[in-house]
């Protein structure tokens, strides 16, 4: 009779065990703590974790002060200085975009006055001029319009807290509690645009965090941003939209976003498919002198390494 009471006690605990488990990545999935942690926000790899070993000489033409690279599911690749905070720019506009999406669907986008009032750059749409929310997402994360991430914060902000007089502030409170949310605990907005302010700051790390929740959550979330140039239909009209991305275009890239100013320098995210990974590669770079060198260097980096591990 121990032989079998041995085998029950074994099956016991391996259920419990298999049942613990589980219960971790279902917590991880819904982005629940289960530690104690900052919520965990990403899916489980669609396959066997990537074994890639980078060397620091393999990015010593790499002039970014910050990057990080990694899997949509959030397997960390390689990085530098990746927890650094720096201005971010327009890579903003990513969290603008996702609060379009979770509580703008559905929502009427005015472009106002005082968003056509903010410093350019602007999208050729007139103050008056009304959008959908899947349009205006496109508009601004391919063309980066400052104007149109004003207007997003203005027509949504109200859906935060009708309360409020001023919904623009409403909105930028709404970027700041997702950013703790998805325990970016680097970041603090100050606008929806990455217009420069002392202390509006991001790492590389929380932007990765960030373009993997989108990602994995929202399936045409970067729709058109890989594209050079596009076509949208807008009250009637039909109006070209150019990506600000100048690696637009380019073999394997399915999505992107820019940012640049006076304080971040460049400063970049891409996202990449290549037949050599089972899921999408991000790339996330802040401070750059040359953003899209860097940007470019770093997808040959990764094909030519993805490429040589698998051949093994």
């Amino acid at each position: 009779m121990a032989k079998p009471l041995f085998i029950a006690i074994v099956f016991l605990v391996s259920f419990v065990g298999t049942s613990l488990v589980f219960h971790g990545k279902e917590a991880a999935l819904f982005g629940a703590p289960v530690d104690g942690s900052p919520a965990a926000i990403f899916l489980p790899t669609k396959a066997k974790e990537l074994r890639i070993l980078f060397n620091e000489s393999d990015f010593q033409n790499i002039k970014a002060e910050s990057f990080i690279i990694g899997t949509v599911s959030g397997q960390v690749l390689a990085s530098r200085a990746a927890d650094a905070p720096h201005p971010m720019a327009s890579l903003t506009k990513i969290m603008t975009g996702l609060l379009l999406e979770e509580r703008g669907r559905g929502t009427t986008i005015w472009v106002t006055p005082d968003a056509k009032g903010v410093d350019p750059k602007h999208s050729s749409l007139k103050t008056g001029a009304t959008l959908d929310a899947d349009t205006a997402r496109v508009l601004l994360l391919a063309e980066s319009d400052n104007d149109i991430a004003e207007s997003i914060a203005g027509s949504v902000g109200i859906l935060f807290d009708p309360s409020l007089d001023n919904p623009r502030a409403a909105f930028v409170a709404a970027m700041n509690q997702k950013a703790a949310e998805l325990g970016m605990l680097k970041t603090h907005f100050l606008n929806p645009t990455g217009l420069d302010e002392a202390g509006h700051v991001s790492s590389a790390r929380d932007l990765f965090r960030l373009v993997g929740y989108a990602t994995t959550n929202y399936a045409d979330f970067w729709a058109h941003t890989a594209e050079p140039k596009t076509r949208l239909a807008i009250s009637g009209a039909t109006i070209e939209i150019q990506s600000s991305n100048l690696l637009s275009g380019q073999p394997g890239l399915i999505g992107g976003k820019t940012g640049f100013t006076d304080k971040s320098e460049g400063a970049l995210v891409l996202l990449y498919e290549t037949q050599y990974s089972p899921e999408d590669i991000v790339i996330v770079l802040l401070r750059s002198p040359d953003r899209f060198a860097d940007g470019e260097k770093l997808l040959g980096i990764i094909e030519l390494k993805l490429k040589s591990e698998i051949s093994q």
